[in-house]
């Protein structure tokens, strides 16, 4: 899963995979076990975050960043002749990973409503 949006043409990188099991539906080992599988064509860095202000010191938070490690494989991903059963859609991906973040952030405004009161 983390290759599909990878292969979204909006950014080289997805950031943060704590997302990703919400979108997806993966659980948090099933998600490492993804990733421990695909470490020789992705890259899963874990990199500290720096304040606007400082930008020698970092603020204590980290960004988990997945890459692939070559761009011929997400080439061959968006390519249908030469991917067949591995294509990936982006347009069409890109359109249901939105919708599931829009479902995601209906039930987060329902709950934070619901816990109000």
């Amino acid at each position: 899963m983390i290759i599909v949006l990878e292969a979204l043409p909006t950014s080289q990188l997805v950031n943060s995979p704590a997302i990703i099991p919400a979108i997806t539906g993966f659980g948090e080992t099933k998600l490492h076990l993804v990733l421990r599988a695909l470490q020789s064509v992705m890259e899963v860095r874990n990199d500290p975050v720096f304040d606007d202000t400082n930008d020698n010191e970092p603020n204590g938070t980290n960004i988990r960043w997945v890459k692939l490690s070559h761009q011929s494989f997400h080439d061959f991903l968006t390519d249908r002749a030469r991917s067949g059963l591995y294509f990936i859609d982006t347009a069409l991906f890109a359109s249901r990973v939105l919708c599931r973040i829009l479902e995601l952030a209906t039930i987060s405004i329902k709950e934070l409503k619901g816990s109000r009161g």
